[in-house]
């Protein structure tokens, strides 16, 4: 079936809960054998030291191995949920762009305060989409299906240079939506990247889109 707004909708409230709101038993697991919430920034920095260092890949390995258990962990849990909600990846594409042009808004959401899925932060500090760049990097290099996250990481780095673009609203249900042709111009861009290339990008805060 093919993609609309509701199922982007329910894909990220499922997302959300499953890592954030109301996080079942194995995620906290996982994140307990990763030290809590401090492990989030922990690959985006080393990977920025160690590119600078000329120390890549190498010392990046070393500095995520011990993370290695909890970050493969979370990476099949969201397989999981990317796959129940969308088995074609360019539905997955679709959902990641309008979650940056601010234009997915959830009644369910309305009582917990963040009735819209999109990024948290500005232009300026979009760090969620840079934190998870570092975590995807870090998780195909200690074995995860690099093709399945490389394409992944093209659709965070896409929805990055949406939203430092159009700077949409938090929790505005007027945002509009990106025009096709700055859309299409945007995916001819971003989508080809190979890895090195979205991390020079990444290692810019806030990136150029």
């Amino acid at each position: 079936m093919a993609y609309t707004s509701a199922k982007g909708i329910d894909f990220w409230f499922e997302y959300d809960n499953t890592f954030l709101l109301d996080v079942p038993q194995d995620v906290a697991q996982a994140y307990a054998s990763l030290g809590g919430s401090s492990f989030l920034d922990k690959p985006r920095t080393f990977l920025k030291l160690r590119r600078t260092q000329g120390t890549y890949p190498q010392r990046f390995i070393q500095d995520m191995t011990p993370l290695r258990d909890g970050l493969l962990r979370l990476a099949d849990r969201q397989l999981q949920l990317i796959d129940a909600h969308f088995p074609d990846p360019a539905d997955l594409q679709l959902a990641f762009e309008e979650f940056a042009q601010g234009i997915l808004w959830d009644d369910r959401r309305v009582d917990d305060g963040i009735p819209l899925h999109m990024m948290d932060g500005v232009a300026a500090s979009l760090v969620g989409y840079h934190r998870w760049n570092g975590i995807i990097r870090a998780t195909i290099l200690l074995g995860a299906d690099e093709g399945r996250w490389l394409t992944i990481n093209r659709f965070v780095a896409l929805a990055c240079a949406i939203q430092t673009l159009l700077r949409p609203a938090q929790n505005s249900p007027d945002n509009p939506p990106i025009e096709p042709g700055v859309l299409q111009a945007l995916r001819e861009k971003w989508l080809p990247m190979n890895a090195d290339q979205l991390d020079a990008e990444f290692g810019r805060l806030p990136i150029v889109p």
